[in-house]
């Protein structure tokens, strides 16, 4: 339902009832969305209870005044819209172009869930949009972290990288093909650019200059098994889906771009349209359906491996990354030193969310998040710009449900890394649960590195329930005794006398033969007097009750 009561209120009923028309105006204008009035949405999806947040959108390559406009927002404890103005700001001002600004109060940030969308007006045009285009209908969302689990980074020191845990695939550089101008030229160079690992642990890497996939065995890193034809130019990215299809995408010059779904040999199965053309997106495979990700998250396929329409696509295309277990992440850089994600359900609900903190400025989350047994795996970047250089690096964090950090793991920059531009994908958790960054070199070749995110066993804690763990003992130079069970139990145990330890051989006792038969003697006694009792009783009775019991008494 569109709310456009300031404008199809009647000349006479402006005249007479202003009232009414400034209320109305709190109720906006939602109006039809033109092509040269579609500005970059800075969207705003984690908020702190009580604090100011600024939603933007950014006029990139915008020539003259800036449209005008504003932003209607109210939270879940609210049933109407409240009016924000959109302000103007320069390039200085972070967003990397002019543009427009709304200032949230405080006082309107509360509640579990926010709702806001904007109205924008170009007084050279006279075109209007609504962003989104849904409006009331259809606006952001921006959740309230009521209660975030707070992550401290401290002070990030430079130089430190992890050590892979092994190299699973690498091949000479006159085995992948590389492109770059001519020296007299502008123009891209780059090598190989995406990767992904199957199920069954195979490797599988996009030649693209070559026009082919090569496939490592699992265990066999030195050379690849064999290779796989692509039936069209230019390929950009792959995921590889669980029935053994190849879902590629490719991006001829002139276009136009799609996805296709090949067979493990490479025939075509079927190929669609890709939303958003001239664009290098990835690919991400999640419970079975293909997402393509540049700005948004659009799914291509259903649950089957089937393409969607592209009306559906439209719909079910999302801000936030999805998850397994039909889970999204929404997440927020805060510049300069905080970074924020949260899992969002399907009932839109925040199960669980995440403040992360550094010394060392922040920019942000990167690469593609993952789910490793409930764990929320995410890749940060960290900078610092010292007189000498500007230093950067990937913070990759296994963040656990109980507020610790399971693994942490530092990391070189593509730029550090790769050869040329920077790769489409180039870093991703495998199916296994483990970190793989791809590297590549126009003089070594190409290298794919895996990184464990398992975090290290730790012997088990028994605790009494409700009380802390008692803290170790101090440390001695006395060498530990060699046991396999602490002397004293961390859960305590009801009070009893202490039993002492039997021997290994029991030991047999004399005694006189009269004591054995104590018992015997004792149950016979029992007996005797038993039957002695019962007979007293039945001659009584009869004295009583001559004619036995259930027959009549005589007659007096």
């Amino acid at each position: 339902m569109r709310h456009n009561h300031h404008r199809l209120l009647r000349p006479a009923l402006l005249a007479g009832l202003a009232l009414l028309t400034a209320a109305a105006m709190t109720q906006p204008a939602q109006a039809q969305a033109t092509d040269n009035l579609s500005p970059d949405p800075w969207p705003v999806r984690l908020v702190v209870p009580g604090q100011q947040f600024t939603p933007a959108y950014v006029f990139n390559g915008w020539y003259g005044q800036l449209p005008t406009g504003v932003v209607y927002l109210r939270n879940d404890l609210q049933q109407s819209f409240t009016r924000l103005p959109l302000a103007a700001v320069s390039e200085s001002a972070g967003y990397g172009a002019r543009a427009l600004v709304a200032r949230v109060p405080a006082s309107l940030v509360r509640g579990h869930l926010l709702f806001y969308y904007a109205v924008l007006r170009d007084a050279t045009s006279g075109h209007t949009a609504t962003i989104p285009a849904g409006g009331a209908s259809n606006p952001e969302r921006a959740w309230v972290l009521n209660r975030p689990l707070s992550v401290s980074l401290g002070t990030h020191t430079f130089g430190h990288l992890s050590t892979p845990q092994a190299i699973v695939a690498k091949a000479a550089a006159n085995q992948v093909g590389w492109e770059s101008p001519p020296p007299d030229q502008d123009g891209n160079s780059f090598g190989p650019w995406s990767f992904d690992v199957a199920r069954d642990g195979s490797i599988w890497l996009l030649d693209q200059v070559n026009r082919r996939l090569l496939v490592w065995q699992p265990g066999r890193p030195d050379r690849p098994a064999r290779t796989v034809p692509l039936p069209f130019k230019a390929p950009v990215d792959l995921a590889l889906g669980a029935d053994d299809t190849i879902y590629a995408t490719s991006m001829p010059a002139g276009g136009p771009d799609y996805l296709y779904a090949l067979t493990s040999t490479g025939q075509v199965r079927w190929k669609a349209l890709l939303p958003q053309q001239r664009t290098f997106g990835s690919l991400l495979l999640v419970d079975g359906v293909v997402y393509y990700h540049f700005t948004d998250w659009t799914p291509m396929t259903s649950t089957r491996g089937q393409p969607l329409a592209a009306a559906e696509q439209r719909r079910l295309t999302s801000p936030d990354q999805p998850l397994p277990h039909r889970l999204r992440l929404a997440s927020q850089s805060v510049p300069p030193n905080e970074g924020r994600v949260g899992l969002i359900n399907q009932a839109s609900q925040l199960l669980r969310a995440w403040r992360i903190t550094s010394q060392t400025e922040l920019d942000g989350t990167f690469a593609k998040a993952a789910l490793v047994h409930d764990d929320l795996v995410v890749t940060l970047q960290l900078s610092k710009q010292t007189k000498g250089k500007f230093l950067w690096e990937y913070l990759v964090l296994r963040l656990a449900p109980n507020n610790t950090t399971r693994v942490q793991l530092t990391l070189a920059p593509p730029d550090r890394v790769t050869w040329g531009d920077t790769p489409v994908t180039g870093l991703r958790v495998g199916p296994d649960g483990q970190l793989y960054q791809l590297r590549t070199d126009r003089t070594t070749g190409v290298s794919i590195a895996r990184y464990s995110l398992s975090p290290k066993p730790t012997p088990p804690t028994t605790i009494t329930q409700g009380k802390a763990p008692a803290p170790p003992p101090p440390a001695t130079n006395t060498p530990a005794p060699t046991v396999t069970a602490p002397t004293t139990p961390l859960v305590q145990q009801p009070t009893t006398p202490p039993v002492q330890p039997q021997p290994t051989t029991p030991s047999v006792q004399t005694q006189p033969a009269w004591r054995a038969l104590l018992p015997w003697l004792a149950a016979v006694a029992a007996v005797a007097l038993a039957a002695a009792g019962e007979l007293w009783w039945w001659r009584r009775r009869q004295r009583r009750h001559p004619a036995g019991p259930g027959r009549p008494h005589p007659a007096h």
